[in-house]
């Protein structure tokens, strides 16, 4: 698709109709469309989760502008990269597709993403599931922090550190899915968008684009049925995900117990029958 004088790559999964998602009268069950994290991580490692809902419904993937098969942006400005830029790519992809009604599920920043394209445009929205991820950077941050203290208390080296925390809090199955290593590559094959938003500081306070990100005080605006689900062990935690529970009017909650940060690949039958069902009795046309 094209977008901002490069283009977005986009791919369409699964054996369900698109059209189900326009404004045609088909029937069907809605699509999905799928927001990665990172930022900058790409689709890949959410391919798990087209694979399980691919036989009920199209999924769309897709890559984030500078991110994985999309244009990379390495000229570009820091302060080009804020959720208002991917927002406005996103909107711009459900016209390309012609989409009227969807179900949007954001994982990790993929989840703010999806928070922000609610609030802006909520007409759209079947639903909206918030896996992994925060309502704010201050919680996000604070959550990390408490990770990496924890891993520091239990005498990881500066040596093992990244390791062990993506065993620990990230996914903790071995191996590593291969989508989910390849995503985890993205950000250091090109940068760019990764440090433009999540740039920290010695103290690992974020000083990128994000670091002032909140949507604490706008989610009771948030009209559509939400599910926010998070893994036990998730790098975020609890506490990132209780304003989505506390302020938004029509919201459901679930822990995937013995999980972390990718409870579809963790504990991939567990979560189909959470958000399948969330799905399905969502599948209603405005």
């Amino acid at each position: 698709m094209p977008f901002r004088g490069g283009h977005t790559w986009y791919r369409i999964a699964g054996t369900g109709d698109l059209a189900a998602g326009k404004d045609d009268g088909s029937d069907g069950a809605l699509p999905l469309v799928l927001l990665h994290g990172g930022p900058g991580a790409g689709h890949d490692y959410l391919l798990p989760v087209a694979e399980l809902f691919g036989t009920e419904r199209a999924v769309v993937l897709y890559d984030q502008t500078g991110s994985g098969n999309s244009t990379p942006r390495p000229d570009w400005p820091d302060e080009s990269f804020i959720p208002e830029l991917f927002r406005e790519e996103l909107r711009d992809l459900t016209a390309h597709l012609g989409l009227r009604r969807f179900h949007l599920f954001g994982h990790s920043w993929g989840g703010i993403l999806a928070t922000e394209y609610a609030l802006a445009h909520p007409e759209q929205l079947a639903s909206l599931t918030l896996c992994s991820t925060a309502a704010s950077t201050e919680v996000m941050t604070g959550s990390l922090l408490s990770r990496y203290k924890s891993l520091e208390d239990d005498g990881i080296t500066p040596e093992q550190f990244g390791d062990v925390f993506v065993a620990r809090h990230i996914c903790r199955i071995t191996p590593l899915p291969e989508g989910l290593v390849r995503s985890l590559t993205r950000p250091a094959e090109n940068p760019k968008v990764n440090h433009a938003m999540m740039a920290s500081d010695e103290n690992g306070r974020i000083t990128g684009t994000l670091r002032d990100w909140t949507s604490v005080d706008r989610l009771p605006r948030i009209p559509v049925p939400t599910l926010v689900m998070h893994g036990e062990f998730d790098e975020l935690d609890a506490s990132a995900h209780q304003p989505f529970l506390d302020s938004i009017p029509d919201v459901r909650g679930h822990v995937f117990l013995g999980a972390s940060h990718t409870p579809f690949s963790e504990s991939p039958a567990e979560f189909s029958d959470v958000l399948g069902p969330f799905l399905a009795e969502n599948d209603v046309r405005s």
